[in-house]
């Protein structure tokens, strides 16, 4: 409790600023050198490589190293806490027409909770069970945060980890994209106040903050993976095309993709994975994809609308 309260006193408050300016010099050190020589790393990978050290910290020390000891113990790092307080971010919701990016270009944080479900992955999933972790198993789905290039898994947080333990998880499956850069920008003193993720519920917020620290500058150099940039400007494209388009006017299949999305559930929820999301939803989001598939009729859309806007009114 001592520890918790702390947050507040204005010694930690003062500490967790040092912290950023201690890590804006080490950024400003990298940024600062000169690049004399053709075989040296670039500057946006070695900023991705100080991402990946702080999701490696995240995973091992933060979720699985306390989940081995005792379930359900490790802290709580929702996608929420990375969105906009005013909901400005832009997302792309790829659930049923996902990418695939290698798992050299991002960085990774899955997030066990059960110490036995964490033992029966290891043993049941890998090449050497005979069982070779599948990236494209359909129970996992995980998002992609730009511009921290960072990847947060939603489902699949054990069978993830256990690929990646097994250096298999060679290929990591992105089902949507936060873009999160316009409110990104605005911060200047390392704090990020407009973003969820600076309430005292997350104990993870030193890390955090790094993480959202680091992509500005990422985003300087601007050399992300080309699926992400491509999903990035397709949407940036079909939102000007669309920008005189009323809601009135859309058919009841946009409505649906549009209102009642996976993503739309997490942004609402801030649930960081499918586990705990109602029977009900999750029989509606299957009847989207069999609808999607049978080119059904407007009105067989209206029909599902009607029943995910009473599901969705639920959970407000």
């Amino acid at each position: 409790m001592l520890k918790i309260f702390s947050i507040f006193n204005s010694k930690k408050s003062k500490k967790t600023v040092s912290n950023i300016d201690e890590l804006r010099k080490s950024i400003n050190y990298l940024i600062d050198q000169k690049d004399n020589s053709d075989h040296l790393v670039d500057k946006f990978h070695t900023l991705m490589y100080l991402q990946k050290t702080i999701c490696n910290s995240i995973i091992y020390n933060d979720y699985g190293y306390k989940t081995i000891y005792a379930p359900n113990s490790a802290p709580v790092l929702r996608l929420s806490y990375f969105l906009p307080r005013d909901n400005s971010c832009r997302n792309i919701d790829m659930y049923t027409n996902p990418i695939f990016i290698s798992s050299e270009d991002v960085a990774f944080i899955t997030m066990p909770w059960n110490n036995n479900r964490i033992i029966d992955n290891l043993r049941g999933i890998g090449n050497d069970a005979d069982n070779p972790f599948d990236a494209t198993n359909s129970n996992i789905a995980n998002l992609y945060i730009y511009p921290l290039g960072i990847v947060l898994v939603s489902s699949g947080n054990h069978s993830q980890l256990s690929g990646l333990l097994k250096s298999e998880l060679n290929q990591i499956k992105v089902n949507g994209i936060y873009d999160i850069s316009e409110e990104l920008l605005k911060d200047k003193d390392g704090q990020f106040v407009n973003f969820f993720g600076s309430a005292k519920e997350n104990t993870l917020i030193e890390k955090w903050q790094a993480l959202m620290e680091i992509g500005k500058y990422l985003l300087k150099y601007n050399e992300f993976p080309s699926q992400i940039v491509d999903c990035l400007e397709k949407e940036r494209g079909k939102r000007n095309k669309d920008s005189n388009k009323t809601l009135g006017s859309m058919t009841y299949k946009d409505k649906v993709l549009s209102e009642f999305s996976n993503s739309a559930y997490l942004r609402l929820t801030g649930e960081s994975n499918f586990d705990h999301a109602p029977g009900t939803i999750c029989d509606l989001w299957i009847n989207v994809q069999s609808l999607s598939i049978n080119e059904a009729s407007d009105s067989e859309w209206k029909t599902l609308y009607e029943k995910l806007k009473k599901e969705f009114d639920k959970l407000e």
